[in-house]
């Protein structure tokens, strides 16, 4: 993938296992003291298994080095950014998984119309 290439790939992905311990998740507050974009999120080394499974099963390939689950309250977004602490030269790949949402809310990619 070159620099500023955006790919989407949209399948299916079995969150039922996920959605059954939710409720149980430590969630904690994160962003909350000046920070950009404040919400609740649950770190990659506090996964339990099923979530652990659910990222291993995605077949992202490579090494995942982070992955964060983050809880969004009602009309809450993230606005298009940059991360700008990502080194340029670093050949990162990020995916948003959806896991659970209203119907209503739509994901919007850099390469998704406005309409």
């Amino acid at each position: 993938m070159n620099a500023g290439e955006v790919y989407r790939v949209v399948r299916s992905v079995d969150i039922a296992p996920v959605l059954a311990i939710l409720d149980t998740l430590p969630f904690f507050a994160a962003n909350v003291s000046g920070g950009k974009y404040p919400c609740d999120v649950v770190l990659q080394p506090q996964f339990p298994p099923p979530l652990k499974e659910l990222v291993a099963g995605l077949g992202l390939g490579g090494t995942i080095t982070r992955a964060i689950l983050r809880k969004l309250g009602p009309r809450q977004s993230i606005p298009p950014h940059i991360d700008a602490w990502m080194p340029k030269e670093a050949d990162w790949h990020r995916y948003q998984v959806p896991i659970t949402s209203h119907p209503d809310i739509v994901m919007r990619w850099p390469d998704a119309s406005s309409g």
